[in-house]
């Protein structure tokens, strides 16, 4: 009994161990190249808030400066004073801890500002030359002129 237990054990192993192996010519081939895939990365967690706009308006909620940026800090303008060329954007940022707000003359066609909360920006693209005077519509002491060329 224990040579047939044996006998039939070395035939379960050897039906195992040729079951799971093929010779390398026989070998499945994969059909085509692997296929790599990349997940798009996002750059910031940051969401942001559509904001109506009009043509030469435009609102944004995140806080960004370049060359033609005027920081609203302080209770100021700074630059108070920024020449630009024609066709030019140019972007308030408010730093401040309070609400600020972008009035032009109402001659100059310039909608203002809603109020900016800190870290919000309000940008105008000036497509006229000419100089325009600009002032916080809540604090008509703070006052900035754009002079475009």
């Amino acid at each position: 009994m224990k040579r047939v237990f044996l006998f039939f054990l070395c035939i379960m192993l050897l039906a195992f161990v040729s079951g799971c192996s093929q010779p390398e010519s026989q070998q499945v081939q994969p059909t085509a190249a692997p296929v790599k895939t990349t997940i798009p990365r996002t750059t910031s967690p940051m969401i942001t808030t559509p904001v109506p706009t009009t043509l030469f308006i435009t609102q944004e909620t995140t806080l960004t400066v370049s060359d033609n940026t005027i920081s609203i800090q302080n209770m100021a303008f700074n630059p108070p004073t920024m020449t630009v060329k024609k066709g030019a954007i140019v972007r308030w940022v408010n730093m401040d801890s309070f609400p600020h707000s972008i009035k032009f003359a109402k001659a100059s066609g310039i909608d203002p500002s809603d109020p900016l909360s800190t870290g919000q920006g309000f940008s105008v693209k000036f497509d006229n030359t000419g100089t325009f005077a600009y002032i916080c519509a809540i604090h008509p002491s703070m006052q900035g002129t754009i002079i475009v060329v």
